[in-house]
């Protein structure tokens, strides 16, 4: 859930950029869609491991 408001916050500091002609704002909004992009790729990691941990040893 966080990571998708992350992201939501994000294209919002991109729209309010865009709007009023500042680039530091659209900076920061690429910034923070990359920390929410950073947290998925983690997340997938993570599951990956989790999932290669309760695999069942073959006979």
């Amino acid at each position: 859930m966080t990571r998708q408001l992350v992201g939501l916050l994000g294209i919002v500091l991109a729209v309010f950029g865009l709007a009023y002609d500042a680039g530091w704002l659209i900076w920061l909004a690429a910034a923070v869609m990359g920390l929410s992009i950073v947290g998925r790729v983690i997340e997938a990691r993570r599951a990956r491991r989790r999932a290669d941990d309760i695999r069942t040893p073959e006979s």
